[in-house]
């Protein structure tokens, strides 16, 4: 499973927004920091 994925779930179980942003970076392509 992707960091992306797990922070998907992470954030539909908890409502979490930190997650949420987590898994929009990780879900970033790698050039655009």
């Amino acid at each position: 499973m992707r960091l992306a994925d797990l922070f998907w779930n992470l954030f539909v179980r908890t409502g979490s927004v930190t997650a949420y942003l987590l898994y929009k970076r990780f879900q970033a392509p790698a050039l655009k920091n």
